[in-house]
């Protein structure tokens, strides 16, 4: 386990400057192509121009799939009821084919401030937080007005309009709360109601990003999730944040200067700005974190073990 672990890291830290650079380049130059990269810098109108049906393609990231449907699908199946969705992979690059970086199932998600006068009191309330009662209601709303619980204990919503006003946007309040702690119903898959058409959609949908994302080719974010990654010290950080801001600046001149600065030659030069803005030296650094710590590190490996655990229990339910 240590030598495949170690083998991992190389590989990762190895290919880290090309994948940065690859990739750079794939992302702004599918930004390009909408045609909206420099101008739309929050997303809203390539939102807004897909949910009416004026755009085909569409990057969207969720975990909440339930809120999705009441959302931006009920929506997008309202202004255009022909439209029919498919996820799409990531396309096969120079630096290979890669799947999408995971929502983190790991992760810190609340901090108490060190110099905080009751820390005892924090605590209980977080105690209340990770309560399924209490996730269940940021969840789900307040049982008998949102939603009821059937004999099975399954939650079904009372009315889809009023859940997708009061409810559906304060999912982020649960999330210290496991919502696998409400058995086999806490898992996305047994939440849709397949009589209501946008949620048989996103169910359809969900499935099918499963398929196609839950698959054996790499993560494209290098070793581990960005959350699992070290702080750099603070001269390298300086670093770091320089050189990748230069380097985006070369592809998006590239993109806005059209035939007089060709994506080759950005690419020729986002690499030369890599090496001599401390690129080395930051791969370096990682190198002998992953050295120290590549026994304590959770990897992507271990990310879709943790997945197939829960899949193996939800089927066992």
């Amino acid at each position: 386990m240590a030598d495949n672990r170690r083998r991992l890291f190389n590989i990762s830290l190895k290919f880290s400057t090309k994948l940065i650079i690859a990739l750079s380049a794939a992302n702004i130059l599918i930004s390009s192509i909408a045609g909206i990269f420099l101008s739309d810098k929050d997303g809203s109108k390539s939102k807004q121009d897909f949910l009416n049906g004026k755009i085909g393609i569409y990057a969207f990231m969720t975990n909440d799939y339930m809120g999705f449907a009441s959302r931006e699908l009920d929506t997008l199946m309202k202004n255009v009821p022909d439209a029919r969705l498919k996820i799409m992979p990531l396309p096969v690059t120079s630096a290979g084919q890669f799947t999408t970086v995971w929502n983190n199932p790991v992760q810190m998600t609340a901090i108490v401030n060190a110099r905080a006068k009751n820390p005892e009191a924090i605590m209980e309330y977080i105690d209340f937080l990770v309560k399924p009662d209490t996730g269940r209601t940021f969840r789900y709303g307040i049982e008998g007005e949102h939603y009821n619980l059937e004999a099975d204990g399954r939650p079904v919503i009372v009315d889809q309009e009023k859940y997708k006003n009061e409810v559906s946007w304060a999912s982020d309040f649960g999330m210290v709360y496991s919502r696998l702690e409400e058995g086999k119903y806490g898992y996305a898959e047994t939440q849709f109601d397949e009589a209501i058409p946008a949620q048989k959609e996103a169910l359809r949908l969900f499935k099918e990003a499963v398929d196609t994302y839950m698959t054996d080719l790499p993560v494209g974010e290098g070793l581990t999730h960005s959350e699992h990654m070290p702080q750099l010290p603070k001269e390298l950080q300086v670093k770091f944040s320089n050189v990748t801001a230069a380097v985006h600046d070369i592809y998006t001149r590239a993109i806005i200067s059209g035939s007089k600065y060709s994506m080759e030659q950005a690419a020729q030069d986002a690499a030369k700005q890599w090496e001599t803005g401390g690129g080395a030296e930051i791969v370096d650094w990682y190198k002998g974190w992953g050295d120290k710590e590549k026994d304590n590190v959770l990897i992507w490996s271990d990310f879709y073990e943790i997945f197939e655990q829960q899949q193996a229990a939800l089927k066992a339910e």
